[in-house]
């Protein structure tokens, strides 16, 4: 049974699509042809988390077909972002694949949870204002019907909290943090080190020049319909050969990003959500030893 080596866990909005789809270009590497597989949070039920989200297989035969074209590949992983925020996760993934190495993206939590929310805007599924929807969330954190993927936008942003339990299992030799700003500002230096990580050829150099699974909302009302991702839209992709699906991705994604906006964030709310954050950034500066201050301006 193939297994994968490798596994971009976390987190939503930070730049995993991106990774995703640059490392598929690297010769050494082949990813699932589905991004977000969701496998590990599949195999045990956890009540916080949307069980929509998890509706994946539960078999690790099936899990492991997935990557049988991969085999002899040095790399070979897949990427679910439900992984970082779900507590269940990393034991099962030391359980099966107790090798792998695991690679997170982190983003400054309120630009991650503000993006997010035009994610949902963009493909119809948020009709309520940013501050609407985040109030609403912090009422029902201790509600039983509160669900991790669905109802939230902060929940997502506690990055130390969620990442400790990685920390402590497999160690900074296994786990790869990269801040989404060094993604954006460096794209090429940042695919470099995660090459690196994985042991296979650091020189290759992908094409980063498109952003992926940008948010936002259409600057014209006639492109809206065009700007939302579809279960249609994966499905016809997916049908394609892979080279051919590939460049019409990159092209759609190129257009997407020319011609989506998004208003900029009150000064208020942002404040009150950096004040939020706060504690959970110092700990996360402590636990990557970087420098984070830039999030708490």
């Amino acid at each position: 049974m193939v297994l994968p080596n490798f596994l971009v866990v976390g987190f939503q909005k930070a730049g995993t699509t991106s990774v995703y789809h640059y490392l598929a270009q690297h010769p050494d590497v082949f990813v699932s042809p589905r991004k977000e597989l969701n496998f590990f949070s599949s195999i045990v039920e956890q009540p916080q988390i949307d069980p929509r989200l998890t509706s994946g297989f539960t078999d690790p035969e099936a899990y492991g077909a997935v990557f049988a074209p991969g085999a002899g590949r040095k790399a070979i992983g897949e990427a679910s972002p439900l992984y970082a925020t779900d507590p269940a996760v990393p034991a099962e993934i030391d359980r099966l694949i107790p090798d792998a190495r695991l690679i997170a993206l982190v983003r400054n939590p309120v630009e991650r949870a503000y993006s997010e929310y035009w994610m949902r805007v963009r493909d119809k599924r948020e009709r309520r204002s940013f501050e609407t929807a985040i109030q609403e969330e912090r009422e029902a954190a201790g509600d039983r019907s509160w669900r991790q993927g669905t109802d939230t936008y902060l929940a997502t942003g506690f990055y130390a909290r969620h990442l400790e339990p990685y920390w402590d299992r497999f160690g900074p030799d296994r786990l790869a943090c990269h801040l989404f700003e060094d993604l954006e500002a460096d794209p090429a230096g940042v695919m470099r080190d995660i090459f690196r990580f994985l042991d296979i050829d650091p020189d290759f150099v992908p094409d980063t020049s498109v952003r992926h699974n940008a948010s936002g909302m259409a600057k014209s009302r006639l492109l809206r319909p065009f700007m939302r991702k579809t279960r249609l839209s994966r499905s016809v992709r997916r049908m394609l050969p892979r080279s051919v699906g590939q460049r019409a991705l990159v092209r759609v994604e190129a257009w997407r990003s020319r011609n989506l906006t998004k208003p900029p964030l009150a000064p208020l709310l942002r404040r009150q959500l950096v004040d939020l954050y706060r504690p959970d950034i110092e700990a996360l500066q402590q636990l990557l030893g970087r420098d984070l201050s830039a999030w708490l301006a």
